[in-house]
């Protein structure tokens, strides 16, 4: 007979979710999984922006736990991401947590429509600016979010065409 909590964790790591693409014990996302009385206490970290499934996974979860062990199920979900280490010459730039690179070896591919969409997926929030400086590339696209950031004009740039 399968001991409880290994059968809890079996059961999380079975569970795959569209946006991970693997269990959830595959994705490092169980930090916590206990079970008291006729309770499973479940504690996940997505190292994803993903607080819009957030509830959805809690939901979704909860009812996998109750269908197949027949427990309660209370289960926190956070997003947190982890920042990269800079080499030792670099300095992280100011309010800036994470950035998405949208690049290709060639133009016309459609980095500023995946960009654009982007936008809309992550539910982003304010103003939206697209930027072409074709001799400089993209680098000119990620200077200038960079910048917005830095000086407080948003809190999120996505940088398109890079």
């Amino acid at each position: 007979m399968t001991e409880p909590r290994a059968e809890l964790l079996a059961l999380l790591d079975d569970y795959i979710h569209p946006l991970l693409g693997c269990g959830l014990g595959a994705a490092n996302a169980v930090v916590d999984a206990t079970i008291d009385g006729d309770t499973a206490q479940i504690a996940l970290r997505l190292a994803i922006p993903a607080q819009r499934i957030a509830p959805e996974l809690a939901a979704d979860v909860s009812a996998l736990v109750q269908g197949a062990m027949g427990l309660k199920a209370q289960v926190d979900v956070v997003c947190e991401i982890q920042t990269a280490a800079l080499a030792s010459n670099l300095a992280p730039l100011k309010n800036v947590k994470n950035i998405i690179a949208v690049a290709s070896g060639k133009g016309g591919v459609g980095k500023s429509t995946v960009s654009a969409n982007l936008v809309n997926v992550l539910k982003t929030r304010g103003p939206s600016l697209s930027a072409t400086a074709a001799c400089a590339g993209g680098a000119y696209n990620l200077l200038l979010a960079a910048q917005l950031i830095e000086c407080g004009h948003c809190d999120t740039a996505i940088a398109g065409g890079v």
